[in-house]
């Protein structure tokens, strides 16, 4: 036994249903990479674990030609120290990712274009540290998942209390 064609409810139901957002990847790049080896050039040896200090900045711009595509910038510096303060290495990192977002208010494209957006780019960021720091001479640094949402609202109040 058949079911039914039923048109009119199925269609009442997709024209109800909602658009689910979409992040497309376009593009992505480094922009800019250096490691500072400062243990090799100051030649000296390393003992006890180092101690690592991250910042984290973001920015994103709506592309002028299409609404719909933005490109992040995730600026990435760590420096490792030895427990008496002596620099053992730095890398700093920007990378961009260009993306195209469809389907989101716009209410709520600057929040997900920072949070979805740049946590799309993350791997790809982790694995660039990680191989620089390794191939710079030391064990890898694996970056701990960056909070996104935390980083943004961080940014939103900055600029809040700037304005204020």
């Amino acid at each position: 036994m058949s079911e039914p064609d039923n048109k009119e409810t199925s269609e009442a139901n997709v024209d109800e249903a909602p658009i689910a957002p979409k992040l497309k990847i376009i593009n992505q790049f480094v922009k800019d990479l250096s490691f500072e080896n400062v243990a090799a050039e100051k030649n000296f040896k390393l003992s006890g674990r180092p101690i690592m200090n991250m910042n984290v900045g973001l920015n994103a711009i709506r592309d002028v030609n299409d609404k719909d595509q933005y490109s992040i910038m995730t600026k990435i510096s760590i420096i490792s120290k030895t427990e008496d303060d002596n620099k053992i290495f730095a890398v700093e990192l920007e990378y961009i990712g260009v993306i195209k977002v469809e389907n989101i208010d716009d209410d709520k494209i600057h929040p997900f274009v920072y949070i979805e957006g740049s946590r799309m780019f993350f791997p790809f960021i982790r694995r660039i540290i990680s191989d620089v720091s390794r191939d710079g001479g030391f064990p890898p640094v694996n970056l701990e998942p960056i909070d996104y949402v935390d980083i943004y609202r961080k940014m939103i109040q900055q600029k809040q209390a700037s304005v204020n």
